[in-house]
């Protein structure tokens, strides 16, 4: 990536007391957690079960990951907030969902989720638990550096082009 295009993609992704290498890193799991990639909370049957990531702040703060994202598909937007944390061979995603949606209910706006994510020789795990009491597994393939990189570089280009 150029100078340029870094700094498109950090009005969309800032970061902060982290490296660029940390920053990717929870940008990948993020991506690939329960509610972004493959979400069991829709408007309706037909909706789609992924969402893009529009923005996502991210804050190292100690040993906590703070974050701030918003999120959408062809049926809704939602705002997320929460924090990742680190235990041995587990990261923890903590998350606070609002779905910005005219047609719900107030109750049926807010939400939490709570994933492990599980790294086992070079196998991840993703572990879902809604606090309604649903949980669901999932072998998740996170990307390679090469698909990261590639990855930043289409959000960047469609933001240039959005300019």
């Amino acid at each position: 990536m150029t100078h340029e295009d870094e700094i498109v993609f950090e009005q969309y992704f800032p970061y902060k007391n982290m490296t660029i290498d940390e920053r990717n890193f929870f940008i990948n799991l993020f991506i690939n957690s329960k509610d972004v990639s493959d979400s069991e909370v829709q408007i309706n049957k037909n909706s789609d079960k992924s969402y893009k990531v529009n923005y996502l702040g991210l804050s190292k703060e100690e040993n906590i990951i703070r974050f701030e994202a918003i999120v959408s598909n062809s049926s809704e937007n939602r705002m997320i907030s929460g924090f990742f944390k680190g235990f041995g061979n587990k990261m923890t995603l903590i998350s606070s969902v609002y779905r910005c949606s005219d047609v719900l209910d107030e109750d049926d706006k807010d939400y939490k989720i709570i994933e492990d994510f599980v790294f086992e020789d070079d196998k991840v795990f993703r572990k879902s638990r809604y606090l309604d009491g649903r949980y669901y597994e999932s072998k998740v393939d996170l990307y390679s550096d090469d698909e990261m990189e590639e990855y930043i570089q289409n959000i960047t280009d469609e933001y240039k082009l959005k300019r």
